[in-house]
Formats: C-alpha cells, structure tokens, sequence
C-alpha cells in the first residue's frame, strides 16, 4: 500500500511509474528530495544509462548536480541570470552563492544554546502496519534533551518518520511507552499530552496547510490558546517578517513549495512547543533560507528532533546525530 511508504519511497515508485511509461525528456521538479544519497546518484544513473534528456529543477547546489550535469543555468526573479557548461565557472558560482543556493552563501546555522536535562525518553518501542510484509520499528530507548539538536539519519524506509510519529503522539506503538519530563521526574504520556508538548511538521506541508490565507493560517493556533487580538495580530505580523512570506493576504494555495514550507514552519515558532520534530524540512529549501528557518526554529524551541537525509545540513546544525 503506497500510503504506507515513506516520502523517499514514494519517490522511488513515482521514478518507477515514469520508467515504464519510458519518456524521451524528464523534467525533475525537486525530485531528489526525500530521496536518500543511494537512490539520489542511482535515480541519475539510470537517466543516464537510458540516454534521456532531463531538466533537473533543484533549490540547491549540490555536488551530485556538479558532477551529473552537462550545462547549469541559474534562475532568479524570472529569468534565467547566468549560463554555464563548466560547474567550476566563477560567474555561476559566484550567482549560486548571491542566490543563496550553495553553502557558501547561506551563512552560519549553528545556535548555540546550554545544554539541559533530558525532556523525551521512548522505551522498547515496538510498531508494524498491517500490511503483509510491511515496516517493522524496534527502537530500544531514545532521548532528547533540552537545549541539543539531535539529527536522524539513515536510508528511505529506514523508520525515520515513523519514529517521529511515535514520539509526537500521531502514532500510538504497539509496544513500548513514550515519557516526558516535568521537573525532577519522568511520566507516561499520553497521546493528547505529546500533541499538546511536540510538534511535528510533515515532510509534505500541504498536510498541513488548509486555511484560505496566510494571516488565517499562522493565526489559527494563536485563537485557538486564547491569545488577544491584537497580540495575536503582532505575533502574525512578526512570523510573516521573519520568515519571508508573501504576505498576510496571500494565498498559501498559489504560493512556491518553498514558501508554503516557510509558512509551515512560521505556524509551530508561534505555536512555541516544548520540542519539534523537522521531518525534512529542508525539501524544497535554498541553503539560505533553510539556514534562517532553522536558526528562528531553534532559537525558541527548547528540544529539536532534525530527521534530514542531508549530512552536511546534520553536521551544521545537531550536536549529535542518531543513525537508523
């Protein structure tokens, strides 16, 4: 069942779809995402064993489009800025980092933050889908604490995003308990609990995004917790600024992959959770502008849980990282 799968392996189908129906020219629309580094060079690989033509369409610079390309081209406010058929060229890489769509030009992400006590702790987690022959996740203990980044690598299917439906309360395991902690001890939590303490932003933020327009949908959660209408007005304002949105009447249904990302990201820093989990957020994303989500994102949330398939991303912004 295809909605048991994970994003990377129902990107992996959707490749699949395509290569039976066998097109003359590919058109990749930020298709690499959410697959893991593997099937990233084995999806290129096989365009190229099939001597397709692709136009691959990518928020950032990385080093599998340097070495897989035959001519690169920058794209920007609507036109094409700069053209090259040598990836080492100091114009396009020179645009690449004023774009913000190479590391060199995304800035610093790193927040530092003191270290805490532990807040999260799940033990013997055990959970399967009915499925026949469907995942299986065994996780013998996991904690998180306060004051740390910790990343969540490792393939597609690998029970990444599971996990982390385990741990915000979207999922209740067959086995195993998940506990948070108040003040000097541990409890058992509930699922209502973890949703209330955990937020979780999807890999797709169109599960996520469903209101009419930007201003109803960062101020839905602030309503909702009896926030005033004025504050509530200010606290909109100031989301739209820091993350770069369009503005309040925009329509989040008209907008870029990457700006829906932004505001989805905009709705949990209001929402001002005890730990959030990014589940790839950084699809879709320029390097600059996942540099500033995540800096706004962990400068307020005391526990972040980064599941990411990007390890220079890992290496910049956890102080320790989980392998699955």
């Amino acid at each position: 069942n295809p909605a048991t799968l994970s994003g990377g392996e129902k990107k992996r189908l959707l490749f699949g779809c395509l290569a039976a129906i066998d097109p003359s020219v590919w058109v990749l629309d930020e298709s690499l995402e959410e697959l893991d580094a593997e099937w990233k060079v084995r999806a290129m690989e096989i365009l190229r064993t099939r001597a397709k033509t692709a136009l691959v369409l990518d928020s950032r610079w990385t080093g599998l489009l340097e070495s897989t390309g035959d001519r690169f081209a920058v794209l920007a406010d609507g036109r094409i800025d700069c053209r090259s058929d040598r990836p080492a060229s100091p114009l396009l890489l020179s645009r690449l980092s004023q774009q913000g769509l190479a590391v060199s030009g995304a800035g610093h992400v790193t927040v530092t933050r003191p270290a805490g006590e532990p807040f999260l702790k799940a033990q013997g987690i055990c959970h399967h889908f009915p499925d026949a022959g469907a995942f299986h996740l065994e996780i013998d203990e996991v904690v998180v604490e306060k004051g740390s980044v910790c990343g969540l690598v490792g393939p597609n299917g690998s029970g990444k995003s599971t996990l982390g439906k385990v741990l915000c309360g979207l999922i209740a395991p067959r086995e195993g308990r998940v506990s948070v902690r108040d003040g000097g001890s541990f409890h058992p939590a509930r699922p209502e609990e973890l949703n209330r303490r955990v937020g979780y932003l999807f890999q797709n933020p169109d599960h996520q995004i469903y209101l009419p327009t930007v201003q109803e949908e960062l101020g839905l959660g602030l309503r909702m917790r009896g926030v005033g209408r004025e504050e509530a007005e200010e606290r909109v304002r100031q989301a739209v600024r820091l993350f770069s949105l369009p503005g309040l009447d925009a329509r989040p249904a008209l907008m870029s992959y990457g700006a829906r990302r932004r505001l989805q990201a905009a709705t949990y820093w209001l929402l001002e959770r005890d730990m959030l989990i990014l589940d790839e957020v950084d699809s879709g994303l320029a390097f600059r502008e996942l540099s500033d989500l995540t800096r706004e994102l962990c400068s307020r949330t005391p526990c972040v849980l980064l599941i990411t398939h990007d390890p220079e991303y890992a290496s910049a912004v956890c102080d320790r990282v989980l392998s699955m």
